[in-house]
């Protein structure tokens, strides 16, 4: 619906929008118009946002957007994060981003959590025997709790 459409695009009322979306094709036109109108905050003036265009390359290398290739650099991982959080095809380009983000900057962990090969540490130029003195220990007892 394009009426949901400009909605979504104003960070102000994104609560409400999330909301309405229950509704987009539930009911008649005319009644989501009405349940949107006595939902949405009242302003004196419309927000101001630019419209949408589509992405040329130029924009793509400008935003730093990542490509496919850095997709299949993570490959091995991307499927089982994929089957971990449920993600649809259009849910994982959007997220994308910051899942490259967050795993470059947090490899070991992201690694660690997904139960990588011990190869693809070594490619990645990690230590594998770190695994070993992140686990767990066990509690210290009597004295030695306050150091002594």
């Amino acid at each position: 619906m394009p009426l949901q459409r400009w909605l979504c695009r104003n960070d102000q009322v994104r609560v409400q929008v999330r909301w309405l979306d229950k509704y987009t094709f539930n009911l008649p036109t005319k009644m989501f118009i009405s349940l949107a109108w006595s939902v949405l905050p009242k302003s004196i003036k419309v927000p101001y946002m630019t419209d949408m265009k589509k992405i040329t390359d130029d924009e793509k290398e400008q935003y730093n957007l990542f490509m496919e290739e850095d997709v299949k650099e993570f490959d091995f991982l991307f499927t089982k994060i994929r089957k971990h959080f449920e993600l649809s095809d259009n849910d994982f380009r959007a997220v994308r981003p910051y899942l490259m983000k967050d795993i470059k900057k947090n490899m070991f962990n992201w690694f660690k959590f997904y139960a990588v090969d011990k190869r693809k540490y070594k490619s990645y130029y990690m230590d594998y025997k770190k695994l070993k003195e992140g686990g767990n220990k066990p509690p210290v007892a009597g004295l030695e709790k306050w150091g002594l």
